[in-house]
């Protein structure tokens, strides 16, 4: 294999404050719309270029207005909340990237063959930033909360 083909470990991550749009359907009235504090995951070189590439995702509301009807069935729009801080995702060596944009706990790999960046999960499972997954017990993983002597 050679060194284009072998996987770098992702570490350029922030959690990004966001707020979720929701618009409740109401009787014989336009729609409540309302919204949900919550974070999303974002690569950048820093928490200002994280926080820009989330401007060009389809849910942004400025590109979701621009959506047809069954796109927005399936996209939750939302807005930036600049109110809130980004948090830098601890950095990991065995935190990979599928094409799916899914983080995984080691390389992808699919039925004991790797790399297959097309696979769900990586060699140890998915990573736990996700909020799929459990941390795992590697002693190196930053997100371990128990501590082997």
């Amino acid at each position: 294999m050679s060194k284009e083909q072998t996987p770098k470990p992702v570490n350029n991550i922030y959690k990004v404050p966001i707020k979720d749009i929701s618009f409740m359907e109401c009787l014989n009235e336009p729609p409540a719309i309302g919204h949900c504090e919550t974070t999303t995951l974002s690569q950048g070189r820093d928490e200002i270029y994280a926080k820009f590439n989330l401007t060009n995702c389809p849910g942004f509301y400025k590109n979701w207005k621009n959506l047809t009807p069954e796109q927005k069935q399936r996209i939750q729009p939302f807005i930036l909340d600049n109110d809130k801080e980004v948090e830098k995702v601890l950095h990991c060596e065995r935190r990979f990237q599928n094409t799916r944009g899914d983080y995984t706990c080691g390389v992808p790999m699919r039925d004991g063959q790797f790399p297959d960046p097309n696979a769900l999960n990586g060699e140890f499972g998915g990573c736990c930033i996700m909020g799929c997954a459990d941390v795992p017990d590697f002693p190196d993983c930053p997100y371990r909360t128990e501590v082997f002597s």
